[in-house]
């Protein structure tokens, strides 16, 4: 199995005291991580000999003749951006993120030459909400669209029509048609392409990357570029392609074994809440760890393909999970309904062509709000941010890729949307009524719920949230009670109201994916 299972992810694991936010590992989970070394084959760690050298081995693409026929303007400092959202991907299941078996070497390889972002929040663990945020710097509060289903405002500017204003091409591939429906996310597209009407759920990575370099292959080299590509591989139903399963499975009791205590000790995973215990919860992230493997090597190809078609010069890559998934943590395999951590940490990679960002990783705290106000800075159009709806509440990111230090004190602002009444099936799946909504910083973390008790986490020694003090430390709780809402009643003062639904057909669909009340 050798070369199919990571070593740079078990290296970082080794000097996870000092590297990687909340996680302490204890001798169980050291055992567990070095059993699972051993008995996997992983490879030696980056540096030792016979080891990959580092940002060499992985994909290249800098240094590409800028295809632009004219200077572009001093205060733009990229000509091509390509965004790629994966749809509910955990952190924690990546290499660069101290994942041990190899699911994503590709986006390794840009963490190690490019940016790593170590604690990134999105706002909501569902997709269209924590999309609209990424694209308009707003809250979920703010911009109303808090549920798939609903469609963001024509009044909000977005992401694509700053920079189709400011002369890009724009393009969006998105991988499902239910969620992204017309209005949902299109505006400032002049090229949306969603999976066609008569294929099933979700189109496959393979399938919407081909769409992207279809539109890539043709786009004008003398304009710059904006190109969205999402990708719905990760989500459920979970059914990757046969060769990427078989890279993932455990042929022994001792694998298995081996593979649940990492899952138990450093995940906090619990077998006992699966129906059918230890072997549906491996067979289960065997699954998502095999898509997302699907996924990453689907992304090396566009990445070499923009590379080949000369379109790598100054440009920035960002990768971001949307939100996360609830996997082996909580007894329901899915999101939407929580805001604990595995459901809303997720990766955020940023890769720039050569010379503007030296590689580093990034320990603050850093939401979706960010990416408008980061992109808008490097193309010269930040002043434009102004004629957005309400107060754009993200801030840019160019002084931490350049390595300036961050705000300590700063916290994500995550929320739930209000359940009201379930019905039979949300009942079976977790159903707590009334709002939820969360502070989450470097340390610590409160979860307000308006219906139920508030609950506080110190995230540095608990980062699986196992130990609710909110007895042990009001003082602390109440501050960071008042702080949330007192946060929380300045947004809603500038909301425009709830999003307008779908159609009727879309809604349907839906219900089909299991997106329900």
């Amino acid at each position: 199995m050798g070369s199919r299972w990571v070593g740079r992810g078990f290296q970082a694991l080794r000097s996870a005291g000092h590297r990687w936010p909340g996680l302490r590992l204890g001798r169980r989970s050291r055992a567990a991580a070095l059993s699972l070394a051993l008995l996997l084959g992983c490879s030696p760690p980056s540096g030792a000999p016979g080891a990959a050298s580092g940002p060499s081995s992985g994909p290249s693409g800098d240094g590409q003749p800028d295809a632009a026929s004219v200077p572009p303007p001093d205060s733009r400092q990229i000509d091509r951006l390509f965004l790629v959202t994966l749809d509910t991907l955990r952190a924690d299941h990546l290499g660069a993120y101290g994942y041990p078996l190899e699911t994503s070497p590709f986006l390794d390889a840009m963490a190690e030459a490019g940016v790593l972002f170590e604690r990134a929040y999105a706002p909501m663990s569902t997709t269209v909400p924590s999309h609209a945020t990424l694209f308009t710097s707003l809250y979920p509060i703010q911009h109303g669209v808090t549920r798939n289903g609903q469609v963001l405002g024509a009044e909000f500017l977005t992401l694509a029509e700053v920079l189709r204003d400011r002369g890009f091409q724009t393009a969006g591939f998105v991988a499902t048609e239910s969620q992204f429906g017309p209005g949902a996310l299109d505006q400032g597209f002049e090229t949306f392409e969603q999976k066609r009407p008569d294929a099933e759920t979700y189109r496959p990575a393979d399938e919407t990357v081909d769409a992207a370099l279809t539109w890539l292959e043709g786009a004008d080299p003398g304009r710059p570029l904006f190109l969205w590509v999402h990708l719905f591989d990760a989500h459920g139903p979970l059914i990757p392609p046969k060769a990427h399963l078989e890279r993932f499975a455990l042929h022994t009791n001792a694998e298995r074994n081996a593979l649940l205590a990492f899952l138990v000790n450093y995940q906090g995973a619990r077998p006992r809440s699966f129906a059918r215990g230890m072997r549906r919860m491996l067979d289960e992230n065997a699954k998502y760890d095999a898509e997302i493997h699907f996924a990453d090597g689907e992304l090396r190809r566009l990445y070499e393909a923009v590379a080949r078609l000369g379109l790598a010069g100054r440009s920035l890559w960002i990768f971001v999970g949307d939100h996360g998934e609830g996997m082996t943590r909580r007894p329901r395999l899915g999101h939407g309904r929580h805001i604990f951590q595995e459901q809303i940490h997720v990766p955020l990679i940023v890769r720039a062509s050569a010379g503007l960002f030296a590689p580093r990783r990034v320990t603050g705290v850093v939401e979706h709000t960010d990416l408008l106000p980061t992109v808008a800075e490097l193309v010269g159009a930040s002043d434009d941010l102004k004629g957005q709806e309400a107060p754009v509440q993200g801030r840019s990111l160019v002084p931490l890729l350049r390595g300036e230090p961050g705000d300590p004190e700063r916290a994500a602002l995550v929320q739930r949307r209000s359940y009201h009444e379930p019905n039979a099936t949300a009942l079976l799946a977790e159903y707590e009524l009334g709002e939820k909504l969360a502070l989450v910083g470097e340390e610590w973390k409160l979860i307000h719920r308006t219906i139920g008790g508030d609950a506080l986490y110190h995230l540095a020694s608990d980062p699986n949230e196992d130990r609710n003090l909110i007895d042990e430390l009001p003082a602390r709780a109440a501050a960071m009670q008042g702080a949330l809402l007192e946060r929380v009643d300045a947004l809603r003062a500038t909301a425009p109201g709830e999003a307008p639904s779908v159609d009727a057909d879309t809604l349907g669909k839906l219900e089909a994916m299991g997106y329900v009340e």
